[in-house]
């Protein structure tokens, strides 16, 4: 084999690994970082009549040694859930990242109301009018 196939055997899926990250998010962060970065966006493309909640949920999850150990539930639901919310206004997220890679941490960020900050033609457990 020629040194030059054998590189090209080497290097191919090295950078697959590396660039697979690109493609991992559901939402590409707004600026990359070479060592760190700690970076909150926002997930709604529509803001038209976008009212960001008073209340808020987190869930989060977790990457180390360059994804070699993943973890966690960033989802929608599991943030509903952390921060109580039964109705969500806004959706936003975070992403903080170490050394390319070698520590990560995706948030997703739930904006709503819990059932008591509903008004109570909205709340699915008000009293049925007679």
């Amino acid at each position: 084999m020629k040194p030059k196939s054998c590189l090209a055997v080497i290097a191919a899926p090295i950078l697959c690994m590396v660039l697979g990250g690109c493609v991992r998010s559901p939402v590409v962060p707004p600026m990359a970082s070479f060592g760190f970065n700690n970076t909150s966006f926002p997930v709604d493309i529509e803001f038209d009549r976008t009212t960001i909640g008073l209340q808020k949920g987190t869930a989060s999850s977790y990457s180390v040694l360059f994804g070699l150990i993943a973890f966690g539930d960033c989802s929608v639901q599991t943030a509903a859930r952390n921060g109580k919310l039964k109705e969500i206004d806004h959706l936003d997220a975070r992403w903080f990242n170490v050394l390319f890679g070698f520590y990560e941490r995706y948030d997703t960020i739930a904006w709503g109301k819990t059932a008591e900050k509903l008004e109570p033609s909205q709340s699915s457990t008000a009293a049925p009018s007679k």
